[in-house]
């Protein structure tokens, strides 16, 4: 489980989140990246956590534990090819939850079937992306969600 702001050192993932795992209110909005790919998150992480708190899972039940306990939590960007309960599940678990419901989920990732996007977009995607992505791009993209 990672719980990162720009000066915490990354979290070992062998162990549950727990409540203090999260980084206190900063006041700032919080981005919860989603992706077995340590590579992807890094890259995603360091362009946006200058402006926001960066939360990140490698896996779908990290996902959840970790969403329930962050603050302010403003955007979920999300792999649908996840280990344990697959990103299409996790986004429909995170609209079942009242604080959650609302905020943007965006699905970034390397399933890009017809009928994977459709799916997507129905588990409550704002947006569908394809991997490979430009970062700078996504990231742009993620800021205009967040901040519109």
């Amino acid at each position: 489980m990672n719980a990162r702001s720009p000066k915490q050192t990354p979290l070992p993932s062998s162990r549950p989140a727990i409540a203090s795992d999260v980084v206190p209110k900063s006041g700032r909005k919080s981005v919860l990246l989603v992706d077995p790919d340590a590579h992807s998150r890094q890259l995603l992480a360091q362009r946006l956590s200058a402006r926001y708190d960066i939360f990140e899972a490698a896996h779908g039940i990290e996902a959840v534990t970790l969403a329930k306990l962050m603050p302010e939590p403003a955007l979920f960007v999300c792999e649908a090819a996840l280990p344990n309960v697959d990103g299409f599940r996790l986004a429909k678990i995170l609209k079942l939850n009242d604080r959650l419901r609302s905020v943007p989920l965006v699905f970034l990732t390397s399933r890009t079937t017809s009928r994977d996007v459709a799916q997507g977009i129905a588990a409550g995607a704002r947006r569908y992306i394809f991997k490979p992505f430009v970062p700078d791009t996504v990231c742009d993209l993620f800021t205009r969600l967040i901040d519109p």
